[in-house]
């Protein structure tokens, strides 16, 4: 009997324990939704799972997340009672008996605050963020959801119940193709999820904070325009654009939870939280111990340019090969931590000095990416820090990395150091910024030229001097991180 309908039974752990399907609810991406009943008459919801889709392998990671569903205990996670894998009981299809909530979604709650214009104030924010961070850290000691998406959080009283986890790879298989149904949950797919790279519980930690983003805002992050290839216009998006600040659409929002939110959807999982413990530890900090607010003001610039230039380069790379206009969007993303930095210590200067004040423009150089610092306010013209980066194509790597990026911060002085974007693995997309500052060798005393030191490497100069990075030679070269602290030096002759 693989067509179940009202009046048939259906079976728990034994055949002893039945339960009866008393109405058809409807259908999802992964099967049908049944109303059921027990012996005691306690209502539970019965979910057929349509296995088509899958391959052997596929099939068998199905089962065994159905499993471990059933392990699953928390208040704020719908619980699994029973999973059939379709072979204890041969002449019913594969399903899953969870406890019954029927008060709703969260998508049927965020529909209600729009269609009102209210917004929840910060400690109700709070509230349900805790409640969801520590349902999903219930599910991810187990598996990976995968689908996390406010129609897939369900109400129950005043508790909010995560569902439909253990079906992540049915939901996979069925959105591999761009006609699927519950196209939805693309607006909530993780980046590297979208590369089809290994589940991890950092992808449910993007889904959700894309999903703490709407319940703060009432709205996504990303601008995303109906119509042309949807499809491919929110992998851009959740790629390339810079979330908007919820602070700004939202500026009720407590500073603290705006940052957390923001944290969770970065695009590089690395840079999101470690795990849900520290989720959960920031949800509970007060506001007072959060970022002052001049970092998000600096964030929200940030977050506006980003998205403005990534659609920009979206557009005009249209005729490049795609992994050339990829390459180059992961860059132009990277290099907006550079911008960010140089921004935070502008405010700050800005804020602190009456007379002089620092500004940022735009790049004379137009062949890469780059920035420029002038000052106004001091006597005569110092001139002005210039920044600059441009996409590395070619196959160079250092210290085994490879090398996205490379470029330059310079001071009026010529004074300065190179900046090098490099991946932190195979899988990174969006790299790490390292600094490279270069001395002479005092050895080499006749081979000194009469660059001022530290400086920066020039870009035809890059190619050979990384290969001998750790030889003896005429410089003496130092990498480190990149600390947004390392362009007070250069701004500090401006002044």
């Amino acid at each position: 009997m693989i067509d179940l309908r009202p009046g048939n039974t259906v079976y728990g752990q034994t055949e002893q324990e039945t339960f009866e399907i008393t109405r058809f609810i409807g259908a999802g991406s992964f099967g049908s939704v049944y109303e059921v009943i027990d012996t005691q008459g306690q209502k539970h919801a019965l979910k057929t799972i349509s296995t088509a889709p899958l391959n052997n392998t596929a099939l068998e990671a199905l089962l065994n997340e159905g499993r471990l569903a059933t392990e699953i205990q928390h208040p704020n996670v719908l619980r699994v009672l029973f999973f059939h894998d379709g072979q204890q009981y041969p002449n019913l299809p594969p399903y899953m008996i969870s406890e019954y909530a029927d008060e709703g979604t969260l998508q049927d709650l965020l529909d209600r605050q729009r269609a009102s214009g209210t917004t929840f104030n910060s400690e109700e924010l709070r509230a349900i963020f805790l409640k969801l961070a520590e349902g999903m850290r219930a599910i991810n000691e187990k598996l990976v959801h995968r689908d996390i998406k406010p129609d897939n959080i369900l109400r129950n009283g005043d508790q909010l119940k995560i569902a439909d986890f253990g079906l992540s790879k049915v939901v996979g298989a069925a959105t591999r193709t761009q006609t699927f149904k519950g196209i939805n949950h693309i607006m909530y797919c993780a980046p590297e999820a979208w590369r089809s790279e290994q589940n991890a519980p950092s992808m449910d930690m993007y889904s959700m904070g894309i999903t703490f983003f709407e319940i703060a805002t009432l709205r996504g992050p990303y601008d995303v325009t109906p119509g042309g290839d949807w499809f491919e216009a929110w992998k851009n998006a959740h790629f390339f654009a810079a979330a908007h600040d919820p602070a700004v659409l939202n500026p009720t929002l407590d500073i603290g939870l705006a940052q957390t939110i923001l944290k969770m959807i970065a695009k590089d999982p690395k840079d999101r939280f470690a795990s849900w413990d520290e989720v959960i530890d920031r949800l509970r900090a007060s506001s007072s111990q959060t970022t002052r607010s001049r970092d998000v003001s600096s964030l929200v610039s940030h977050a506006l340019e980003g998205h403005r230039q990534a659609e920009k380069a979206r557009l005009e790379a249209e005729q490049e090969a795609a992994s050339g206009r990829e390459h180059w969007n992961f860059v132009r993303y990277s290099f907006g931590k550079i911008i960010e930095a140089a921004r935070e210590t502008i405010e700050a200067f800005n804020e602190a000095s009456e007379f002089v004040k620092l500004r940022l423009g735009d790049s004379p150089n137009v062949l890469g990416l780059g920035f420029i610092i002038e000052a106004n306010g001091v006597r005569g013209n110092h001139g002005y820090v210039h920044v600059y980066v441009t996409a590395v194509f070619d196959e160079h790597e250092l210290d085994g990395r490879r090398i996205k990026a490379w470029g330059w911060a310079k001071a009026p002085s010529k004074r300065g150091f190179n900046l090098i974007l490099v991946s932190r693995d195979a899988d990174d997309l969006y790299g790490q910024w390292l600094t490279l500052h270069v001395q002479h060798n005092f050895m080499y005393q006749e081979a000194k030229d009469q660059r001022p030191e530290p400086f920066p490497f020039e870009d035809h100069e890059l190619p050979r001097e990384i290969l001998l990075l750790r030889a003896l030679h005429i410089y003496r070269t130092k990498l480190g991180d990149f600390q947004p602290q390392l362009l007070d030096p250069l701004i500090q002759e401006l002044l």
